[in-house]
């Protein structure tokens, strides 16, 4: 078998379609601002230590890609295999983070206003991976997708390995910053 066809054999087998659940529906625990913020600061120091400027997870031989050309698409490379990451949303990944574990990737994009719906079927979106290997072959296993219609993600976090800290709005973001105030909340993954 070619490269080629080996590498859309592994895309085929690793990614599984997506039926995704509204994560509005979810009950999301409540967290204050300050916890957020608190669960925030841990995360983004614990990404520094991870992650290179390059996209490199040297600990998982792991590298973090993105082509952009009106649409955006992220990838990861492990070896010669190139997994392309779900994403319905031009401006591709938003948010990209590891479990404490680093045993699963979580990520999210949204679109930053209420008239998602003139663009996209989904205000924001959730997938939910398991990250492994067999043999010399990396697996990205599908978990979960979650959309939702009446929030954006601004910023999201692991609170430990199944539950996951979101930064929510409901206005318009731009550069000025956002309409309304931030809901916060933890989302709860099923085993």
């Amino acid at each position: 078998m070619s490269k080629g066809w080996a590498i859309i054999v592994l895309l085929i087998l690793c990614h599984k379609p997506f039926i995704g659940q509204p994560f509005s529906n979810l009950e999301l625990d409540a967290l204050s601002a300050t916890e957020f913020e608190t669960l925030w600061e841990l995360s983004d120091s614990e990404r520094s230590k991870i992650l290179d400027s390059n996209g490199f997870l040297s600990h998982r031989d792991i590298k973090l890609d993105r082509h952009c050309h009106e649409i955006c698409e992220d990838y990861l490379i492990h070896g010669r295999d190139t997994i392309v990451l779900n994403c319905d949303y031009d401006q591709g990944i938003e948010g990209l983070l590891f479990s404490p574990s680093m045993s699963r990737l979580m990520t999210h994009s949204s679109y930053d206003g209420p008239d998602f719906h003139h663009f996209y079927a989904q205000r924001s979106e959730i997938f939910l991976y398991q990250l492994g290997k067999a043999d010399e072959d990396f697996i990205l296993d599908s978990l979960a997708h979650w959309t939702n219609t009446e929030y954006s993600i601004s910023r999201s976090a692991w609170k430990d390995e199944r539950r996951i800290a979101l930064e929510l709005y409901s206005g318009e973001r731009s550069s000025a910053g956002v309409d309304g105030e931030f809901i916060y909340g933890i989302l709860t993954l099923e085993d």
